[in-house]
């Protein structure tokens, strides 16, 4: 993409004003959802196999890889059989169960397995967490139906189940954008991974439905809390995180039926602890135990919309829809760096914090520096986003 602007060059007095003006935006309103109707996505619960397949009971998880293309979709039991699949495109365009070298990716034995996600994207490691211990794994499923755990954390002495409402969605966030869209740990302070993993894991909880940030480190095994933060309802099943946008979705199930969308940035909480900035809440497309979403990121938008996949624990033939209609906070705005849907004075000291280098997330002309033109550009979309 060619942008004709006139290179600015940031001075003191310039860049002043710049940092003086700020202002703030959100959606606070319960909205419509946001894609098609169920009666017009596509029903992928025949995927699995004819008849009365292993998707109609206990279907609990789903992550979306976009390196690979690939949908992970697990089911948390019952035990022995809990599982997890892959699922890759079809000619057309839907999904499918994959296949390496002849052999079915089909994996089994996972106990209470209830969320994916993935921290390397590209790769057949996929983390785990498990309710009941409450432990969060990591899975080798490089050979199909061969499943090798790599590592395991205890998370019990936090969110230790109550009734069997335990740990339930699972997200993985990258450093880079914990520092890009202003994460703070538990006490405020700006905070990343100190462990091995490139990334906090964040974990859903359905008894209060708040979010626990947790840095894991392979080498050791040990796990330390970053913080707890509340969500607008007191049950979260699901969690996917939109390294695009830098937005994390959380699914509100147990009779809310709703999708919120928070920001990495917090509030202090009335309880004592911290609330994450809430952005939008959205009705869900039907009333069911939804507990799982693969969502492809905003980046993929194309004519503002992109992909959304649900699970839905014992629906049956009803049990994992594909909307193609998903128009929900698409990266529409280059400028926002810190993805709160404005572009303020937050995002000008991102983009100066990285004067100079090759960001590429600042880097919003993509000619492999950030400098004056890209200046130019923010200053352009200043106090808005398309």
């Amino acid at each position: 993409m060619h942008f004709n602007t006139k290179i600015i060059q940031p001075t003191p007095r310039l860049l002043a004003i710049f940092f003086l003006l700020g202002s703030s935006a959100s959606a606070t309103a319960q909205d419509p959802w946001p894609a098609e109707p169920t009666s017009q996505a596509i029903n992928l619960t025949s995927v699995e196999g004819p008849g009365s397949n292993d998707f109609y009971n206990d279907l609990s998880g789903a992550s979306y890889d976009q390196v690979a293309e690939r949908t992970w979709i697990c089911r948390n039991g019952p035990w022995p059989d809990s599982k997890i699949w892959s699922l890759v495109r079809t000619g057309d365009g839907s999904w499918e169960i994959e296949y390496r070298a002849g052999l079915r990716c089909e994996w089994t034995g996972f106990a209470d397995l209830e969320g994916l996600t993935v921290a390397e994207p590209g790769t057949s490691r996929v983390f785990g967490v498990i309710e009941g211990p409450d432990r969060i794994r990591e899975y080798d499923l490089s050979t199909p139906g061969q499943a090798e755990t790599l590592h395991e954390w205890d998370i019990s002495p936090w969110t230790d189940a109550q009734g069997g409402y335990g740990a339930e969605g699972i997200a993985f966030v990258p450093n880079t954008a914990l520092s890009d869209h202003g994460f703070v740990d538990g006490g405020g302070l700006p905070r990343i991974s100190n462990g091995d993993l490139g990334g906090l894991m964040f974990v859903a909880h359905q008894q209060g439905g708040p979010i626990y940030a947790f840095d894991l480190d392979r080498k050791t095994g040990a796990v330390h809390l970053v913080g707890r933060y509340a969500t607008s309802r007191d049950e979260t099943c699901g969690l996917e995180f939109d390294s695009s946008t830098g937005l994390l979705y959380a699914w509100h199930d147990a009779g809310h039926d709703e999708l919120e969308v928070l920001r990495l940035g917090s509030s202090l909480d009335p309880s004592g602890g911290r609330r994450f900035d809430h952005l939008a809440l959205y009705d869900a497309p039907f009333n069911g135990s939804t507990e799982g979403m693969a969502i492809s990121p905003g980046a993929d938008c194309t004519d503002g919309k992109r992909e959304i996949l649900l699970t839905v624990d014992d629906g049956g033939a009803d049990s994992l829809f594909y909307f193609r209609e998903f128009s929900a906070h698409c990266d529409t705005c280059p400028a926002d760096i810190n993805g709160d849907l404005i572009v303020d004075a937050a995002d000008l000291g991102l983009l100066l914090a990285a004067w100079g280098n090759g960001d590429p997330l600042r880097d919003f002309n993509q000619d492999g520096q950030v400098d004056g033109a890209d200046l130019g550009l923010l200053i352009g979309a200043w106090g808005g986003c398309p």
